[in-house]
């Protein structure tokens, strides 16, 4: 009984709609670099900051209201902090991203997938504290 309950305790936390919400975001960012990088023959390293760019300004929008139900009105000021939080994301897994590729020869969709998985712990910690902190409220 107590496991149940530390189960649906769980899917009840902040952390788990996070992951729900990255999920979806994920699938967008995947989604978009494969067609930038495969449908239309844009670089790995172009595609990445695009897919992940549009994919973390909808994901800020579902945090923002749903995750973190915040209520804060200052919405640009909280945009910016979320796209200064995603620099900080791009940057390590851009770098992540040509060292799979360039250095370990992974395939880019691969490197892709595990460039994802690995951003997401990455990313909740920085939006909970950065984007979604205090100083919004």
């Amino acid at each position: 009984m107590k496991f149940l309950k530390k189960i649906l305790s769980f899917i009840k936390s902040r952390f788990f709609i996070y992951l729900v919400v990255g999920g979806i975001a994920a699938i967008i960012d995947f989604s978009l670099f494969y067609a930038f990088n495969s449908i239309f023959l844009i670089s790995y390293a172009i595609s990445h900051p695009l897919s992940s760019w549009i994919s973390a300004t909808i994901k800020f929008a579902i945090n923002k209201f749903f995750t973190f139900k915040n209520k804060s009105r200052k919405i640009m000021k909280q945009y910016l902090a979320s796209m200064g939080v995603f620099l900080i994301y791009l940057l390590i897994t851009e770098g992540m991203l040509l060292f799979f590729v360039g250095v370990l020869n992974i395939n880019e969709l691969i490197s892709k997938v595990l460039v994802i998985l690995l951003g997401v712990l990455i990313n909740y910690f920085l939006d909970k504290k950065i984007t979604f902190g205090k100083r919004f409220v």
